[in-house]
């Protein structure tokens, strides 16, 4: 990741969005998430789960790294029986002296 955007991990989560669950449109606010690469590694999902960027359809492949400007309204439909997990790592600058841990 450090290739392209020089930085460092400021947050990792592993999010899981159960079957047949969605979430609603939306643009991510905040010092933190408009300051930092929110990456999305898929881990498990399926052609029925739809990532929507405004109103465009992200392609998010299992195994794939999937950087998008978080500032835009995206949403996540999931029409599947199964959970979708998600790696996400919010990617940063080092020495930040604005982050709050």
């Amino acid at each position: 990741i450090d290739e392209y955007y020089p930085g460092e991990p400021k947050r990792v989560l592993l999010v899981s969005l159960p079957a047949r669950c969605n979430v609603l449109a939306h643009t991510d606010c905040g010092y933190h998430l408009e300051t930092c690469h929110r990456i999305h590694v898929p881990i498990i999902t399926n052609d029925k789960v739809l990532f929507l960027c405004n109103g465009v359809q992200v392609p998010m492949a299992a195994g794939s790294l999937v950087d998008f400007n978080n500032n835009t309204q995206h949403e996540v439909i999931n029409r599947s029986l199964h959970d979708r997990i998600h790696l996400i790592i919010d990617w940063g600058k080092k020495n930040d002296p604005y982050y709050m841990e």
